[in-house]
């Protein structure tokens, strides 16, 4: 599992706290923990190819 927030090495609270509620989601699916307790991300997207450009160092 990839997620990815902010940038430059920062973060925002929110973004802090988007996180933490995708790991929650994440053990509740897995079973792990209460899932009533958990709210459902409908805004959810599947990323199904990545790419990951590499700079040519000499």
């Amino acid at each position: 599992m990839l997620i990815e927030r902010g940038g430059k090495g920062q973060w925002t609270a929110d973004e802090v706290h988007a996180y933490k509620k995708d790991i929650y989601r994440l053990l509740a699916h897995l079973g792990l923990i209460n899932s009533e307790k958990v709210s459902e991300n409908k805004s959810q997207q599947e990323i199904t190819k990545v790419f990951y450009p590499e700079a040519n160092i000499d």
